[in-house]
């Protein structure tokens, strides 16, 4: 099951990476898709899918930032 997730989020994860890459505030689209997948099966997502999208969350928490302007 973990290959045929891996397989199936390819194009997700991908583009999860170049949006961290270019520290592009879309990344909190792909994050919000991922946490819909989560939640939208019983089974979840694979430990593996999970550990990419934290592991994406750590670098652009890292190396990205963003000005409050909401108040």
């Amino acid at each position: 099951m973990a290959n045929d997730q891996t397989e199936y989020y390819t194009d997700d994860l991908k583009k999860l990476k170049e949006r961290v890459s270019k520290c592009d505030i879309d990344t909190l689209d792909s994050i919000e898709f991922f946490l819909g997948e989560a939640n939208a099966y019983t089974a979840g997502i694979t430990a593996d899918i999970e550990k990419e999208v934290r592991d994406e969350i750590k670098i652009f928490k890292k190396y990205c930032s963003c000005t409050k302007r909401y108040r």
